[in-house]
């Protein structure tokens, strides 16, 4: 379910997804 909600906040924003990964 959450690789869902960041596939979607990553199509919403790719700029957010960065950080994302820093913080996975």
């Amino acid at each position: 379910v959450i690789q869902e909600i960041l596939q979607l906040v990553y199509n919403i924003k790719p700029e957010l997804h960065k950080n994302y990964r820093i913080e996975a």
